[in-house]
């Protein structure tokens, strides 16, 4: 008696799970749930997915990365480089005491430049006289700076000190230590004449 009754409930048993799995799978099959992204079959479709989008994220931020650090380092490869440059002296050939700027021609070359060209011109040539008229000088000699690339501003704020910017490619310098010629008067200024007095006995 207790066997059938225990047949009895077996059955019963496996006629309420029967009962539960109908219509859900198909018969061998295992009902499992797994999370997906929407448009995907399956994990491995969501895994690949994903793995896609992390490895799309990296190459952007390691391609933005690298373009900034690349521009640094130009910049930094740039600012060690010297200045290149001509170096011009006009000098008026009226005051041959007037000296031909060495102290700041000096100065200039200890700078981290390279001077392409060192020329004096006289404040009477042609050239002398357009440099005048372009950059307005009121004493000479006076000395000028050029470069064709624009100049570094660790360049000029060294060499700005005693000179004059005239624009970011130039710079002027103006001797203001007599003997020098002004420009305003066409007059030199700063000589004097020396008398000696000797005793004739």
């Amino acid at each position: 008696m207790l066997t059938n009754s225990k047949k009895e409930h077996n059955q019963d048993l496996k006629e309420d799970l029967e009962k539960k799995d109908e219509g859900c799978c198909d018969d061998g099959e295992t009902k499992q749930k797994y999370i997906s992204l929407p448009g995907t079959k399956n994990p491995t479709e969501t895994l690949l997915l994903i793995l896609g989008i992390i490895f799309i994220l990296h190459f952007l931020v390691m391609g933005l990365f690298t373009f900034r650090m690349s521009g640094k380092l130009d910049e930094a490869i740039s600012i060690t480089k010297p200045q290149e440059g001509t170096l011009l002296v006009v000098v008026p050939e009226e005051c041959p005491l007037c000296g031909a700027m060495d102290i700041e021609k000096s100065f200039v070359e200890k700078q981290n430049v390279d001077l392409l060209d060192t020329r004096t011109v006289s404040a009477e040539s042609e050239e002398g006289q357009s440099l005048i008229k372009k950059y307005k000088f009121e004493h000479l000699p006076a000395m000028l700076f050029l470069s064709d690339d624009t100049i570094k501003s660790s360049v000029k704020k060294v060499l700005q000190e005693s000179s004059k910017v005239v624009d970011e490619n130039t710079l002027v310098w103006e001797d203001k230590i007599p003997p020098y010629l002004n420009m305003e008067d066409n007059k030199i200024l700063g000589l004097v004449d020396v008398i000696y007095l000797a005793d004739a006995s």
